[in-house]
């Protein structure tokens, strides 16, 4: 593993409580190794999501998480990017709201090409 990912990783581990997010993660980023192993060595590799939902109080942690999660994962190479700081857009309701019809899907769109071998994250869904 490499220090980014290491530095990542290890920035959420000290985050307080999120046990079932930590455990989530590694064991994400165990099985992204073993794929990875496997087909090295010819074997068949499952496809697998690294999609998350998290839930909770405001204030919790949860964009903090997302965002460490999010740099550990590019560091290891599960997000596809083809740069080392790929884009984390965080979208709140009023940044894809519009009074005018098709206007916030179009603006829904937008953030999911910013968001583009990165993060997205959708807060207060």
């Amino acid at each position: 593993m490499n220090q980014r990912a290491k530095k990542a990783l290890d920035q959420l581990g000290e985050l307080p409580g999120m046990s079932s997010v930590k455990d989530q993660v590694e064991q994400m980023t165990q099985f992204a190794r073993i794929s990875k192993l496997r087909e090295q060595s010819g074997l068949k590799a499952e496809a697998h999501s690294n999609h998350m939902v998290f839930t909770g109080n405001p204030g919790t942690g949860k964009t903090t998480a997302a965002r460490l999660i999010g740099q550990a994962f590019a560091a290891l190479g599960l997000l596809k990017s083809n740069t080392n700081n790929p884009p984390f857009v965080e979208v709140h309701h009023s940044d894809v709201e519009s009074e005018f019809v098709g206007l916030a899907e179009k603006n829904m769109k937008q953030k999911f090409q910013d968001a583009s071998g990165g993060v997205l994250f959708i807060d207060e869904a």
